[in-house]
């Protein structure tokens, strides 16, 4: 009746085994010292590892901004105009006229340009009775197009 009586009784819980112990009751340092004399005798081989040069990281070169400097006639749908650009890397000063639209004629407008794109806007905004102005222009292989939108006060 002993033994039943003891089932009832609690018996102090077991603790749980540490985390670095392996199934076979051995500590991680232990099972690595074993593994490296085996390695050493002869009957595992352990991979080396081989001297790797570090890669320097190149940075992308960026693309160089296109020239768009000197006096460009332009033609389309508001008539014969003209653009003259100032152009310092990729910083550009213009002036844009056309003979049909006075409000835009002789306009200074500020940008910059981005690979084969330029983008320009009023330097000094209201200009004249001009709110806002934006000039776009791209060059792909020697020809230039562009289009420009511009807001009167």
């Amino acid at each position: 009746m002993l033994n039943i009586l003891s089932a009832f009784k609690g018996s102090p819980r077991r603790r749980r085994v540490a985390a670095n112990l392996l199934a076979c009751g051995q500590n991680v340092e232990r099972c690595e010292s074993l593994v490296l004399l085996s390695a050493a005798s002869g009957i595992a081989t352990v991979p080396q590892a081989a001297d790797v040069a570090v890669a320097s990281k190149v940075a992308p070169s960026a693309k160089t901004p296109a020239d768009f400097s000197g006096h460009t006639d332009l033609n389309g749908t508001l008539g014969p105009g003209s653009m003259d650009v100032v152009q310092n890397g990729s910083s550009v000063q213009l002036t844009i006229s056309f003979a049909s639209e006075p409000d835009i004629t002789n306009t200074p407008l500020v940008g910059t340009v981005k690979g084969n794109k330029l983008k320009a806007t009023l330097a000094t905004s209201p200009y004249d009775n001009l709110k806002k102005v934006v000039f776009k222009a791209k060059l792909k292989d020697g020809d230039l197009s562009w289009r420009i939108s511009w807001v009167t006060v």
